[in-house]
């Protein structure tokens, strides 16, 4: 891929603001502590598991558990990410909430950081190579060399090197970018995509 084009796919990440977090006392807030305890009980059933264990678990039972659902229609085209408490608060989401909900869960259950990364990507069929189309997974591996793609449109657990489908653009954790999944990041003063510096903001102030 080159350079403009991975410009462009960062540049098409807009975004735009949501709620942090529900008033006290309403139906909101009551889904919302449901969804609190339902993160908490993920990740206390992943820590039971071995590491290779807990990516299948995180993979399969997110994917049983939120919906496919497309981002609120805002005239603009622009696009919105959830955290994961948001996501399990409506059980739907679309592919990036489910990649960040999956991403997060590894984390709290004790992961190591630097196997844990999100990935996007372009998606290609191959009957249909030129309707390709934006798509965000997480990715795991200890050591990150071929990792595992967690995704929420094909629910094996396969290597990045099985996914023929799959043009990764650029990865990702909470501090760095790579261009695809390249061993070194990019230098400062490259950004993190704004709707994930976005979901890291709000996160903190929906968990205390």
């Amino acid at each position: 891929m080159n350079r403009r084009a991975f410009e462009v796919a960062l540049l098409a990440l807009a975004w735009r603001p949501a709620l942090s977090r529900p008033q006290p006392g309403t139906p909101e807030q009551r889904r919302f502590e449901a969804a609190q305890h339902e993160f908490e009980e993920l990740v206390r059933a992943a820590c039971r598991l071995t590491l290779a264990e807990r990516t299948g678990f995180v993979n399969t039972v997110v994917n049983q558990r939120i919906a496919y659902a497309a981002d609120a229609s805002t005239g603009s085209g622009l696009d919105h990410w959830d955290t994961p408490l948001e996501t399990l608060e409506r059980h739907a989401g679309d592919c990036e909430d489910v990649a960040i909900t999956k991403y997060f869960l590894l984390a709290a259950s004790g992961a190591p950081a630097q196997g844990l990364r999100l990935l996007y990507a372009w998606r290609c069929l191959p009957d249909t190579p030129a309707l390709r189309k934006a798509h965000v997974v997480a990715l795991a591996g200890w050591p990150f060399e071929d990792p595992w793609v967690l995704d929420s449109i094909n629910p094996l657990l396969l290597a990045l090197s099985q996914r023929e489908d799959l043009e990764p653009v650029f990865s990702f954790d909470r501090e760095q970018l790579w261009q695809r999944i390249d061993a070194r990041p990019h230098p400062p003063p490259r950004a993190l995509p704004q709707p994930w510096r976005e979901v890291l903001q709000r996160l903190p102030r929906q968990t205390h």
